[in-house]
Formats: C-alpha cells, structure tokens, sequence
C-alpha cells in the first residue's frame, strides 16, 4: 500500500489521524520540522496527539538531561583528593541561550542543578533534591542523580537562571553538603502551553 505510514519510502504517508506509533515524520505546510512538532502533540512537551508511541528502550535516569562523560573531555582525568571532574550538562527546557524569552519554556525549566552518580551522593550526605555548596563557582545549587554518569564527575547545568557559569580555568570541583540551601520557587503548575 502505497499510501501506508509504513511505506518503503522517505517519507511514508502522515494523514495526521494515525496512532502516534505510526507518525512517520513531523512536518506541516509553512513550518520546518523542528517548529511543527507541538502541532502533533496534545500540550508541548506532552504526549502526541495520537496516543503513547510505544515505551522508550534508553531511558537517562535524570529525566531531562545529557550528562557528558569524561571521555568526551579528552584526556582529562578524574581530579582526586575528594575533587570531582567538571563537565558541563544541558537541560532540555531552559538551557538553549534563546529559552528564556519563552514563558511556555521557562516554566518547565529546571532549578540550577549539579548532576552526580548516585555513589557520590551518598558520600557527600546528600540525596536528590537537596542542596550542595560549589566551593569554586561560590554558588549552592541542587542535586540530580543519575548513575550514567562517572563516578568523580560532577555535571553542572548550565544555561539555566541563576546557574552559576563553569568556565574553562575550573576542571575541577568540591562539593560540600548545603544544609542551609533553599530551593527558588518552583513554576506555576497551571500555565499550560498549546498549539
């Protein structure tokens, strides 16, 4: 059948009221790709339209990000001596440098944050949500887990509001239990953005 999703073709055929399983592509007349996607959603960010595409087979257990590992730093070593090995991390709402003239994004945009493996948590004191103190950024920021990342690495959202910038000159950082840390206010659960 010619005209099936399934097609071999570039394409397939996308009607529009398919199973979101069966969504070849996204695109619609005067959008590119990337800006027509909440088209097919049923809120932005939310599931499709046309129901629940099937269950992801490489879930990141940190929700929204993309830690960096240190071999994509090159020949960096972990630091020792109780340091842990800076690598920058980026959130899917709010990191993108253009993010924060957007409401709908904003408010989906995560608190600044440290991404650490679960063991290095638990050496720090700290569990997810709570607050660690970054001696050499002199900012405190809350705790992500996530066990993909390296064990010595310390992943530091940046782009966010308030995160504080790793620069080049900071390879390495130390961490301290922040008993004092104070979460900023979270978004306003009911703004809602549509397409």
């Amino acid at each position: 059948d010619a005209e099936t999703p399934l097609a071999y073709s570039i394409e397939g055929e996308n009607a529009g009221d398919q199973p979101g399983a069966l969504v070849p592509y996204v695109w619609a007349p005067g959008w590119n790709s990337n800006q027509s996607v909440f088209k097919f959603q049923q809120e932005v960010g939310g599931p499709l339209a046309g129901g629940d595409p099937g269950v992801r087979l490489s879930p990141n257990g940190a929700g929204e990000t993309h830690p960096a590992s240190p071999e994509s730093q090159g020949d960096a070593a972990a630091p020792g001596n109780g340091a842990f090995l800076a690598v920058r991390v980026h959130a899917l709402f709010g990191s993108d440098e253009l993010a924060a003239a957007s409401a709908p994004i904003m408010v989906r945009a995560p608190a600044p944050f440290v991404l650490l493996n679960p063991a290095d948590a638990k050496a720090l004191g700290v569990a997810a949500g709570d607050g660690v103190r970054i001696e050499e950024l002199g900012a405190s920021v809350a705790v992500a887990l996530d066990d993909g990342i390296a064990v010595g690495t310390a992943g530091v959202a940046q782009g966010l509001p308030g995160a504080p910038l790793l620069t080049a000159g900071a390879p390495a950082l130390h961490l301290a239990a922040d008993a004092n840390y104070k979460p900023p206010p979270s978004a306003d659960a009911n703004v809602i953005a549509r397409g």
